[in-house]
């Protein structure tokens, strides 16, 4: 693939990225894609054959990045304490940069599990033994685990309405965000 190809490519990658977490895979048109790519339908078409090859890549994309860096936190030798911390920063910090992708992601969950039942058990399987260690139980370490991502995402997903129930402007909600993220790793540490 040429350095054109390559940046085409990349540029269609981008636009799809964001008209599918606007839109879901059934809002979305390629149309809409290729004119915010600045190309035609049919150079579209020439580089990603079907709307679901797409979308496939797309998703595949949003998922690895988050997916890669979170393992490495939870696969660390790090301390317990230490891989609740980085996870919490690092999944707020993503999230903030990507707000869209909790509700892109569940509603695609929603729509197809098995998207996601699949793309989770290969090679983005997260592999939770090294956190599992640190917990008396199987069970605990599950609990304490989907407390964990649950205090996170939540208020990426439900922002909308937390923004109008709480009357907050946009930026009132960021600054709720950085706040949240010191309450969350407190109320996680007096769980341990």
């Amino acid at each position: 693939m040429t350095a054109d190809q390559e940046s085409t490519k990349n540029r269609i990658l981008t636009e799809a990225i964001t008209v599918f977490q606007q839109k879901g895979l059934l809002g979305a048109r390629m149309q809409e894609i290729a004119d915010k790519a600045g190309i035609n339908k049919a150079m579209l078409h020439y580089y990603f054959k079907t709307k679901e090859e797409l979308f496939s890549q797309v998703f595949q994309q949003a998922l690895t990045l988050f997916v890669v860096n979170i393992q490495q936190i939870l696969a660390s030798e790090r301390t317990l304490v230490e891989k609740v911390s980085q996870y919490v920063d690092y999944t707020t910090s993503a999230l903030s940069a990507n707000p869209s992708i909790p509700s892109f992601v569940l509603h695609e969950l929603n729509r197809d599990p098995l998207r996601l039942v699949t793309y989770f058990a290969g090679d983005n399987r997260l592999n939770l033994t090294r956190f599992t260690q640190h917990f008396s139980s199987t069970q605990q370490a599950n609990q304490f685990f989907a407390n964990m991502v649950s205090l996170c995402i939540y208020p990426f997903v439900a922002r909308p309405m937390m923004e109008k129930l709480f009357g907050m402007s946009p930026q009132a909600y960021d600054q709720f965000l950085l706040q949240r993220k010191e309450l969350i790793k407190s109320q996680l540490m007096q769980q341990l």
